[in-house]
């Protein structure tokens, strides 16, 4: 049985652990069955039901635990001779490993699950499964040699008789075995020619005996013409340097007795017509009774698209690095560790470490100590779907001196999953300069406007008022401001000159200047207020108008 017809069996009660075995267990062998249970009643049905070539075994579960599904298990004729191997977290616990060898499991793997040891534990457990089925096959040969030649002693007095109806009846069962293998080599052969894959085999010196068809569509061949050659008929130079030191690592592994039946790997190999593809080659190694190879079989398959959509991934990845590099702001990825797993150059500039300094490190090192707590509670909300309202913080260069910062974050996710965090710093050193500047200009523009005996009013392009000096709230008998923020300047204008109001008002947006002009203004408590008006315009620094400026005398 090759490993890609596996079948393997895990339970527990907790299904993102299974999850993760069967994300492990089919790397490692993509092509077996991996058949999932969440309780010991579910997992000896579907034992029963599949026949699994190895059970992974959670001890800890409700209801039946695994010492009891093992138990039962054991006890089955039908089912003794699969392996078990006890998944638990229960690693140093000796009265539980005693028990679960007491009721016949065959190994453990502790939790959390090392992929290297399940991978050769699920190995050796197969080995077990089919030495096993070996050892019942033989038995049941041997069982029925037995039972035939005890029959044949007790008919020994009738042999005679019966010896020509015997042997017509082995030449009938003989022709039927016949029949029965041209036709099962009829399948199988039929099977093989007509599958895209390309299969092969090779006797024990490397020489094709057999290709299928399918090696016409791949690489122009007829099957004869490659038959009797080997596999360096196609190759490049590199390519048969390394084939022919798989084939050394092979001769060393046969003497160390520790030689791998199971081999793959990826070729280019030529065409016919002198193209060139990419192959993916499995090769299961034919042993003797003395664990000699005695021939090769194989499948091959084409990937060259796969491969130049790899080749592509990797210029896309290259290119993004580039132009990662040519950003002026720092852009990070952190595992769900908290750990730098990628900075592009400018974090040099920005912080002054080089970014192989702080690959595998806390990201938390950017960040002065009194706020890694709340940038740790951000990326956490990041990553539960939350918005991060405060994306300032206060960086830490490597020399100890610190700038403000804006985090920007994004969840890395797979298979629905996150898996990490993409994010860049940016060094907003200039803009809060900028804005304290503009604070500070605010506020000497404010105490200029209250200190000015002048009615002065300031508004937007649509003449809403945005600024009012402390004279003209007086002027109009206001509390404060917020009574007139917001609101247009005609709304304080007697009806009669409101048009005459727009009007000036419309000179003034097209940069014609326009009075003094005289309108009658409207106190808080009704009466009317005669007032001169001057009207000028704000421009920002490209020449766009923003603002308008109105300075008005109570006549």
């Amino acid at each position: 049985m090759k490993n890609k017809n596996i079948k393997i069996l895990a339970v527990d009660d907790n299904f993102d652990n299974l999850i993760t075995i069967q994300a492990l267990t089919l790397e490692a062998f993509p092509q077996a069955k991996i058949i999932l249970a969440t309780s010991g009643k579910e997992a000896l049905e579907l034992a029963v039901i599949e026949n699994p070539d190895v059970i992974l075994l959670d001890i800890v579960m409700p209801g039946m635990d695994g010492f009891e599904v093992c138990k039962r298990l054991k006890s089955d004729k039908d089912l003794s001779d699969i392996p078990v191997v006890f998944v638990t977290a229960l690693k140093g616990d000796k009265e539980s490993r005693i028990r679960a060898l007491e009721v016949g499991a065959e190994a453990f793997l502790a939790k959390p699950i090392d992929e290297t040891e399940l991978v050769a534990q699920i190995r050796a457990m197969v080995k077990i499964r089919h030495a096993n089925i070996e050892k019942i096959s033989e038995n049941q040969r041997l069982a029925i040699l037995v039972n035939e030649q005890t029959r044949e002693l007790k008919k020994t007095h009738t042999a005679t008789l019966n010896l020509l109806e015997d042997l017509r009846k082995e030449i009938e069962n003989r022709k039927e075995i016949e029949q029965a293998l041209r036709e099962s080599e009829e399948k199988y052969r039929f099977m093989a020619e007509n599958t895209s894959d390309v299969l092969w085999h090779m006797d024990s010196n490397f020489y094709f005996d057999y290709i299928s068809p399918a090696i016409i569509k791949m690489q122009g061949y007829k099957p004869e013409e490659l038959i009797g050659k080997t596999m360096f008929s196609f190759l490049n130079t590199e390519g048969v340097k390394s084939l022919e030191t798989t084939i050394e690592e092979i001769k060393k592994e046969i003497i160390s007795g520790n030689l791998d039946p199971e081999l793959q790997f990826e070729q280019e190999v030529q065409c016919k017509d002198g193209s060139w593809i990419w192959v993916e080659v499995k090769v299961t190694i034919q042993l003797d009774n003395k664990k000699k190879p005695i021939g090769f079989h194989g499948v091959t398959r084409e990937i060259t698209e796969r491969k130049h959509f790899e080749d592509a991934l990797k210029d896309s990845e290259e290119k993004f690095r580039v132009m990662a590099n040519l950003l002026p702001q720092v852009v990070f990825e952190i595992n769900l560790k908290g750990e730098l797993t990628y900075l592009n150059q400018h974090a040099k500039t920005l912080f002054g470490y080089e970014p192989e300094e702080l690959i595998g490190k806390s990201s938390l090192i950017a960040h002065i100590p009194e706020e890694r707590e709340r940038v740790t509670e951000s990326i956490l909300k990041k990553i539960s779907g939350e918005e991060i309202s405060n994306k300032e913080f206060k960086m830490l260069r490597k020399d100890g001196t610190t700038f403000p910062g804006l985090l920007s974050i994004n969840v890395i996710s797979k298979e629905n999953k996150p898996v990490g965090i993409r994010g860049l710093v940016v060094d907003i050193s200039e803009q809060k300069l900028a804005e304290n500047a503009i604070r500070e200009s605010e506020s000497l523009y404010r105490a200029i406007l209250d200190a000015s005996p002048d009615n002065i009013i300031i508004t937007d392009i649509e003449g809403k008022v945005v600024m009012i000096s402390a004279s003209s709230i007086n002027c109009l008998g206001l509390d404060d401001e917020k009574e007139i923020i917001g609101k247009t300047i005609t709304d304080y204008i007697i009806d009669s000159d409101k048009a005459r109001v727009l009007s000036d008002f419309n000179m003034v947006v097209h940069g014609i200047k326009t009075g003094p002009n005289e309108y009658k203004s409207v106190h808080r408590d009704g009466t009317f207020i005669d007032i001169e008006v001057n009207g000028g315009i704000i421009r920002e620094l490209n020449g766009e108008i923003s603002k308008f400026v109105f300075i008005a005398h109570d006549i």
